[in-house]
């Protein structure tokens, strides 16, 4: 089984909705939905207050982080599951967050369809690192910045890698999940920082 996810993040990593798809190994979609953190405060950040507000009623809402972790973790770790996502930027993020938290961060191995798209000549984009360049190869009309859309999306391309390219290798096209020791928060980062000058004063 297959989930494969795409987050909606401010501050860097400061998630505040994430999509995702549980897919069978015949790529069947068993599941799919939208979680968002509604304890964040989008109030400033106008594109991401719009996003969230079109999509809230069709959205499992958490009303903080603790319950929005406590529904995605049990996915994110189950043996049954292998992770999917477009770069290793989602999961980095998560796991700032994760240890922000006083969480364990996610370890472990996914497949970083971004870096697999570069691997392999996939009609002309080879070396692309921008998802929504591959929707017109599937015809797929994407929303940008709805992540169930580009979970979605990279569920197609996934697919294709795995059809025309995985499945006949005997390479392991597995990566490692980052977890970055430094905080990657921005505000936080920069908080941090302030703090650790005036302690210097």
């Amino acid at each position: 089984m297959y989930f494969i996810w795409d987050t909606e993040r401010i501050n860097n990593t400061k998630i505040y909705m994430l999509g995702y798809i549980i897919a069978d190994e015949s790529f069947n979609i068993v599941e799919k939905n939208i979680v968002i953190d509604d304890s964040i405060d989008l109030s400033s950040r106008t594109q991401p207050k719009q996003k969230k507000e079109l999509l809230f009623n069709q959205s499992i809402v958490c009303d903080c982080f603790d319950t929005f972790i406590c529904f995605l973790k049990p996915k994110l770790i189950d043996e049954n599951f292998i992770s999917v996502c477009f770069g290793k930027e989602e999961f980095a993020s998560l796991n700032d967050q994760l240890k922000l938290h006083d969480y364990e961060p996610i370890m472990g191995k996914f497949y970083d369809v971004k870096e697999l798209s570069t691997l392999f000549d996939i009609k002309g984009n080879h070396k692309c690192n921008n998802l929504g360049s591959f929707a017109s190869m599937f015809s797929f009309e994407h929303d940008a910045h709805n992540p169930l859309s580009d979970s979605l999306l990279t569920y197609h391309l996934f697919k294709y890698i795995k059809d025309y390219y995985l499945d006949n290798s005997i390479g392991d096209y597995l990566s490692d999940i980052p977890n970055k020791r430094k905080v990657l928060d921005s505000k936080i980062a920069f908080q941090l920082k302030q703090e650790k000058e005036l302690q210097n004063v």
